[in-house]
């Protein structure tokens, strides 16, 4: 049986007979096609005789890198549903997603990108908040809410074991779909996932301002007070605390902020 890297894949170009062995000489391809003047033709018509093959050809996300660096959005999005079925081999991880989405400027690429790689590819990048965070760093508001469709509400809230890992998805996720978030996984979990100070201020330094109040009303301020182990430890937490969350805290827990702030 011949050996798969000696095998050779055959395209058409301008009615003339080319042959690739692996990704590396197709990235080459694609880069000497993007120094002519019909690159974006030239680039969708080879991608689209190697059709199938490309499964067989694209085997790393570094030759999948390689070949995207030299392809138009429109011809990149083509090799992605072309390789859609390979995604969980090619793409590997959250941080090869995140760089493969950050090269995608143009919403409607991200969208296709997105589409390509399925709920199936997503969760076997996602195993852990930090990823999920990875995943939706770079990704438009709009995609961002795509991905946590694909997801669901049952897996995300599977990922979180307490409020600071709530805290490492909303830090990456755009201030306009953060209550989208605490909606999806729902405020009565994020309540329950509070098991100590640390994880309620990590949870208020997450929530988008606007939400503030909505948060506060999962918890009755006897219950924050206990959590909190003393005073000193009480001014660390504000400390990590913008004046704007600063101020609705201290009130909730009955204290007025300009005499807080004054005695401190």
């Amino acid at each position: 049986m011949e050996n798969a890297t000696l095998q050779k894949f055959r395209f058409v170009l301008d009615g003339r007979e080319y042959f690739v062995r692996d990704e590396n000489e197709l990235a080459l391809v694609f880069e000497l096609l993007a120094l002519t003047g019909k690159a974006g033709k030239y680039q969708w018509d080879v991608i689209c005789s190697l059709d199938d093959d490309l499964l067989k050809i694209m085997e790393t996300h570094h030759g999948l890198m390689r070949c995207a660096r030299h392809l138009s959005n429109k011809n990149r999005s083509l090799l992605f549903l072309k390789i859609a079925d390979n995604f969980s081999k090619v793409i590997p991880n959250a941080t090869v997603f995140a760089r493969l989405l950050a090269s995608m400027p143009e919403e409607i690429d991200q969208e296709k990108f997105v589409k390509n790689a399925r709920r199936k590819g997503l969760v076997a990048i996602v195993g852990k908040p930090s990823e999920l965070g990875k995943v939706l760093e770079w990704a438009t508001p709009a995609v961002e809410r795509q991905i946590l469709g694909y997801l669901e509400p049952s897996f995300v809230r599977s990922l979180i074991a307490s409020s600071k890992d709530i805290y490492e998805i909303l830090y990456f996720i755009h201030a306009k779909n953060k209550r989208y978030f605490c909606e999806m996984i729902g405020w009565d979990f994020i309540c329950e996932r509070t098991f100590s100070a640390e994880d309620f201020f990590c949870a208020l330094k997450a929530v988008d301002i606007e939400d503030d109040e909505t948060f506060f009303s999962w918890f009755e301020p006897e219950k924050i007070r206990s959590l909190i182990a003393n005073e000193r430890s009480f001014h660390a937490f504000l400390m990590k605390l913008s004046f704007t969350k600063q101020d609705p805290l201290l009130r909730f827990l009955s204290y007025d902020p300009h005499e807080f702030n004054a005695i401190g």
